[in-house]
Order: C-alpha cells, then structure tokens, then sequence
C-alpha cells in the first residue's frame, strides 16, 4: 500500500508584502516538488501565494492544493486552489487547518496566524517559522509589529522562532531564515518523527 502524502500547514496572513508572497510563492514550489500536500485558508495574501508557487511545480497534481474556506461559498478561494472545503466556521476553521496538517508553517502573519500557531503547540504539530529579520533582536521586532500599515511588518514568524509557548512541550518552535531551510527543517523533522514510530512498533512487538 502507498504511504500517504505528508500535508504541509501553510499559516499567514490575508494580505502581505511582496516579500513575503515571494517566499510563500517559491515555499510552494518547493514543497510540491519534494512530494508534500499543502493546506492552507484558501484566501488570499500568503494563502495564495503558497498556492500559486505550488502550481508551478512540474510534479504537481490535482489535489495537492487544499483551501479550508471560513465561509460558506466556494467562489471565495483563490484560483489556485485543487480542493475547496468551505466550512462556515469562521476562524474556528484554523484548527482544521492546524489538526490535518504534518507540519505547520508560518510565513509573516497577524492575529489569525498567532491563534494558529497556538493551536499547533497545544496539539503537539511541529512547528516552522519563517523569520526574514534573522539579525534584530526580539525587542526590535516586536517594536516594528507597531507600524501602522501592518502589512510592511515581519509579521509573528520572524518573532516566534525558537521560543516555547509554555511548559507542556520540550520541543521549541524551530525557525527558518530562507524557503529551502524550511523543507529542510519539514524534512529533518519528519525523519525524526518516521524514526520514534518504527522504535515504537519494535517495542509494542
């Protein structure tokens, strides 16, 4: 039996810089081109980006792509979308999101990427976030979240990499400076995680 893909959580915000769509955009190619599925909102900004870049990858294929709609309506996903889900759920869909997905990336991102990324912590997913502003110090960029047109900010993934949220885990969120080190983080972690399962199945034996 073939394995599954593993799904690739895509978080960040609805409306972004060119610097981050271009990051979500070439993330997308790349993970499509290492065999992963993407879930993501399904909208726009980074959502849309992540898609666009995926569909470029000569290995993508039908279905590789999932948007998972706060609403109700289907027309509301970006055209780069495989499979539109439309839930009516609001930002409760942000779980969904977080819940069906491997690993979960953060590419800039406000308020709803922060609740993301909560949730991902507290259901034990493993955690990347991009971080575009590797030299500043934390106090430097939690300063710059102040600008009045937020979209010109780093947004919370250059803020939130290596920290821990509370107590309950031993892990940290891991952070990325660049799209190809965040597949390779997805990859080192997955490999970790394939190798605790194959020990756990020798000892349950």
């Amino acid at each position: 039996m073939q394995s599954r893909k593993k799904i690739i959580a895509i978080i960040g915000a609805s409306s972004a810089s060119k610097k981050l769509s271009q990051a979500a955009e070439q993330l997308g190619t790349l993970l499509i081109d290492k065999n992963f599925r993407i879930i993501c909102g399904g909208l726009f900004g980074v959502m849309e980006a992540i898609s666009r870049g995926a569909r470029r990858s000569v290995k993508h294929l039908d279905g590789d792509i999932i948007g998972i709609l706060p609403g109700f309506n289907k027309s509301d996903a970006n055209e780069y979308i495989d499979i539109v889900i439309p839930t009516g759920f609001g930002y409760a869909r942000n779980l969904i999101i977080v819940t069906a997905a491997d690993v979960v990336v953060a590419i800039g991102g406000g308020a709803g990427t922060l609740s993301e990324i909560s949730f991902a912590w507290q259901f034990q997913k493993p955690i990347i976030a991009l971080d575009f502003e590797p030299r500043k110090t934390i106090s430097e960029k939690i300063d710059s979240l102040s600008d009045t047109d937020f979209e010109k900010t780093i947004g919370w993934s250059s803020i939130m990499g290596e920290l821990k949220l509370d107590e309950t885990r031993l892990d940290r969120i891991y952070s990325a400076n660049t799209p190809g080190e965040v597949v390779e983080r997805i990859e080192e972690i997955l490999e970790k995680t394939d190798s605790k399962k194959k020990i756990k199945l020798r000892y349950d034996k």
